[in-house]
């Protein structure tokens, strides 16, 4: 894979990061944020590094960060969940990831998501493919829903559908269903072929550059109401990320969208 300059940055943020993850790593301090999502000294630090290394790199560029932005309304921006999955970060479990992607008009045009546990880098550039560890990844080729994986994010839900009823609704078509509390690292995997979906919340901090890295994998995506996701959107939207449009549909299908043709 070639890499642009941009990449190269964005590689270069995910291996800084990887220190104050590992040393912080199951860490009590915590704080509880208004909507009851918790954030640890380790997510600011990590924020404030990359708007750091954006001044100093890309001066007028901006940063969309989940827990602190700057110039945000620049035209070229950089998208960063410093820590994807605080929730198992601070209990322990290795199953968070580093995630952050460039874009451009609205446009993501770059993105990596890093899990510095595994020492494993996901990194997409549009029209480039997808890749793990320099190594080119693929979306899995199952058409059987009982032989599938799917990955729920722990706030999936709509007004018609609880998570419960969406589990129970993936168990009764033989999907078997896990969790983690990771949106970027479920999509990932559906991304390198190790799940088949990924129904999680749709933050633009951390969907961006998994998006991304599941597109050019040759995976699709679509919010809870059958429409593209867009950078704009909510983590009021539910998305769904999948290895193929019949996957795509089956996964619609059991958040109780039903697409009528009209």
């Amino acid at each position: 894979m070639q890499l642009s300059d941009r990449v190269e940055f964005l590689i270069t943020l995910a291996h800084q990061a990887k220190s104050t993850m590992r040393n912080a790593f199951a860490t009590q301090n915590v704080t509880w944020k208004g909507d009851n999502s918790p954030v640890t000294e380790a997510d600011i630090a990590i924020n404030q590094m990359v708007i750091d290394a954006v001044k100093e790199r890309y001066p007028g560029h901006g940063v969309w960060g989940e827990e602190q932005s700057y110039n945000p309304d620049a035209t070229s921006r950089w998208l960063v969940d410093p820590i994807d999955g605080t929730m198992p970060f601070v209990i322990g479990a290795p199953l968070s990831t580093f995630t952050a992607a460039y874009v451009e008009e609205d446009e993501v045009l770059s993105g990596v998501i890093y899990d510095p546990f595994m020492d494993r880098l996901y990194v997409a550039e549009k029209g480039k493919g997808a890749y793990c560890n320099k190594r080119p990844i693929s979306v899995s080729a199952k058409t059987t829903s009982n032989n599938m994986f799917f990955y729920m994010g722990s706030r999936v839900g709509t007004p018609e559908r609880t998570l419960g009823n969406i589990i129970d609704a993936c168990v009764n078509e033989g999907i078997r269903t896990h969790s983690f509390n990771s949106g970027a690292y479920g999509i990932a995997r559906v991304a390198a072929g190790g799940s088949d979906a990924a129904l999680t919340t749709a933050d633009p901090y951390g969907i961006s550059a998994a998006d991304l890295i599941l597109r050019e994998a040759g995976g699709v995506s679509a919010t809870f109401a059958g429409v593209p996701w867009s950078v704009r959107q909510t983590n009021k939207v539910g998305y769904i990320g999948a290895s193929s449009s019949g996957v795509l549909e089956l996964a619609l299908k059991m958040v109780g969208y039903e697409n009528t043709g009209d």
